[in-house]
């Protein structure tokens, strides 16, 4: 006995008049309809050649300025104020404590002149009073050459400290940037009570003191 085979329906008319399956779809097609489906896909295949050819093209244009970067012009300018206005708190404090040691050192020359020409102009002055105001000299010639009481030190005030910024792959959650650094810029607080206070600048740290501290770099 012969068998019928049944035909499959067709995936847009569902008469049971499918000639082909699309192997994409999977769905069976009449003869017309299977024509307007690779028409449909043709036009997709179009559609995606176009944009293709846009990318392409946009791709070869010059890169639009990106919005971040006015973020880091903004942040650029933002330290580079702060940085100036530290530098120039700190100019002030050192000129106020450089005239503060040049006075006292004035004072002090004054105070061994009177006494050096009284001595002198009355021949009354031994072995001692030389070697005292020899070592006197030696003291204002160092003090006015290397004034002993300033010193540079960095201040710890997180609320001063000028934040790094950075680029990051958000995809790949990996820092483009490989060698971070955090500078801290701090304001200069004026504490001159006498000769001996600091001002505070830089990498150091130093109290107040009594006696020399040597200047350091």
């Amino acid at each position: 006995m012969a068998t019928t085979t049944a035909k499959k329906p067709c995936a847009k008319c569902s008469n049971g008049s499918a000639v082909t399956t699309c192997d994409g779809c999977q769905q069976s097609f009449c003869t017309r309809h299977f024509v307007e489906h690779r028409h449909e896909l043709s036009q997709q295949m179009n559609n995606i050649s176009q944009e293709h050819v846009l990318i392409r093209r946009d791709l070869s244009k010059e890169t639009p300025k990106h919005p971040f970067f006015n973020r880091i012009d903004t942040w650029e300018r933002e330290s580079i104020n702060k940085i100036q206005a530290a530098a120039e708190t700190a100019r002030a404090d050192l000129r106020h404590l450089l005239d503060r040691t040049k006075n006292d050192l004035n004072l002090s020359v004054e105070k061994l002149t009177t006494e050096l020409n009284s001595c002198q102009q009355s021949d009354d002055f031994t072995e001692n009073d030389l070697k005292r105001w020899t070592e006197q000299l030696k003291e204002l010639r160092k003090n006015l050459e290397i004034p002993s009481a300033i010193s540079i030190v960095n201040e710890d005030d997180i609320e001063s400290s000028i934040r790094l910024i950075r680029v990051y792959d958000k995809q790949q959650k990996q820092q483009v940037t490989q060698r971070p650094f955090t500078p801290v810029i701090r304001p200069v607080e004026n504490r001159i009570h006498n000769i001996k206070d600091l001002i505070c600048i830089n990498n150091e740290k130093f109290g107040e003191i009594d006696g020399k501290a040597n200047l350091s770099e």
